[in-house]
């Protein structure tokens, strides 16, 4: 009998089983790379002023505050706390499509978040014990009343053409560590329903199982079947797939059943000034953790908090993000130091710590929150600044000094590329940056 993390998610188990310049490179309230501001414009941080035949520009919309979960129904709230939290297999499972034999520990998220259209809803990220960052599947569960009863619902976001998940599953992993943050945009359209369990209180617990058997096309299944038994600190299901003559080709055997028990958070969260939330997922094994300074390359996708669109993506180009830590937003400026190779994090980022008021292109609007996935590939101490020499008066002359109140600009060079003017045709490349202090005028 095969069984895995991959097959069972058909059920409840294991589900229960070209932008041109990246956008971290600009501080709120500078303009951006590579160019200047117009003549007689507003100084950073101030408004213009309107023209005098002209009405003032609307203000712009207020950061967005925490969602506080509401609950339709007491009973409905007691069984999905009682589901809500950290859970890991009793033992491991076995994976179908890795190496024979081969197991792995099952890690559900389960934390209850507010949906437009689904009242009551519960997010799941099921992952492997060893890949958090990257859940197998993100899902949604709802306890709700029919016929007075209570029934257990699962839901899966819509599916792309070529059968993986919508581009939202990848932005919702780390909500049920930042459920109060859960994307406003996202609504009941964005999610089919899959199957419902009959669900009945049995003292302590609450158990059930499917009415019937479902229709899928999962794993060679024609019809499967799920049941379900939760406690205060154990968490059971059993889902089995069956094909068109009966047999079971995935998911438990008769008198087989998925356990699994109640866990503290498996991932390390931290809150730093401005609201700046750091999910760790992974921490780096090297001696060298980023400091103010170092030369740090990373490969980063951000999404936009409120409408889980994604603005940018540095996996789209050929290279990482090259940049000195502490010249890019605030939020990675605090949130990255005492990272190392090979760490992968989430930054979750309020208005204050990312563009403030202003707009970012066609995406990010005024006042945005933010979120990053960000996996640090390598950590260099910067080479030391040139030493400045001695004036005519013993006094000592800045090297290249920028204009005051401008900062240095950020210009985009490829990676291991010629730069131009070396004869050799190079041209300028997103994701990449050298630091250059601006000559005096």
């Amino acid at each position: 009998m095969k069984s895995s993390q991959f097959t069972i998610v058909a059920g409840l188990a294991i589900s229960l089983a070209a932008v041109a310049v990246p956008f971290v490179h600009a501080q709120p309230g500078t303009a951006a790379p590579g160019t200047t501001k117009p003549v007689g414009s507003a100084p950073a941080g101030q408004p213009a002023a309107a023209a005098p035949d002209q009405p003032a520009p609307p203000p712009p919309p207020p950061a967005r505050t925490p969602s506080v979960m509401k609950w339709s129904d007491p009973e409905i709230q007691k069984a999905s706390m009682m589901l809500a939290g950290f859970w890991k297999t009793a033992k491991p499972v076995a994976q179908t499509g890795g190496e024979p034999g081969a197991t792995s520990d099952i890690v559900l998220s389960i934390a209850p978040v507010m949906v437009e259209g689904i009242p009551d809803a519960l997010l799941c990220e099921a992952a492997r014990a060893d890949s958090l960052h990257a859940p197998y599947r993100v899902s949604l569960f709802q306890f709700y009343k029919y016929k007075g009863a209570l029934r257990l619902r699962t839901y899966d976001l819509h599916r792309n053409p070529d059968g993986t998940a919508g581009g939202a599953a990848t932005m919702l992993i780390g909500m049920t560590q930042l459920a109060q943050w859960f994307p406003n945009d996202i609504k009941r359209d964005w999610f089919t329903g899959t199957l419902d369990l009959d669900i009945k209180a049995e003292g302590d617990k609450y158990s059930g199982k499917t009415p019937y058997a479902y229709p899928t096309a999962t794993g060679g299944a024609v019809e499967m079947t799920s049941e379900i038994s939760i406690s205060k600190d154990s968490l059971v299901s059993m889902d089995r797939g069956f094909d068109a003559t009966g047999k079971v080709v995935w998911g438990s055997s008769e008198g087989d059943k998925y356990e699994f028990k109640r866990i503290d958070s498996p991932v390390s969260t931290k809150t730093l000034e401005d609201g700046v939330i750091v999910l760790e997922y992974k921490k780096g094994t090297t001696d060298k953790a980023i400091a103010e300074g170092d030369r740090v390359a990373a490969h980063y996708t951000g999404w936009v908090g409120k409408t889980a669109k994604q603005f940018d993506s540095s996996r789209t180009r050929p290279q990482p993000l090259m940049f000195n830590q502490g010249r890019l937003i605030k939020a990675w400026n605090i949130g990255l130091i005492g990272y190392s190779k090979g760490s992968i994090v989430r930054l979750y980022c309020p208005p204050a710590s990312a563009y403030g008021d202003k707009p970012r292109g066609q995406i990010i609007g005024p006042n945005s929150d933010l979120i990053f996935e960000i996996e640090i590939m390598s950590v260099e101490v910067a080479p030391p600044a040139p030493s400045p020499a001695a004036g005519p008066d013993g006094g000592k002359i800045p090297i290249n000094p920028a204009p005051s109140g401008n900062p240095p600009p950020v210009k985009a060079v490829p990676v291991d590329e010629p730069k131009k003017g070396d004869g050799t045709g190079g041209s300028s490349v997103p994701g990449k940056e050298e630091i250059k202090p601006a000559q005096p005028k």
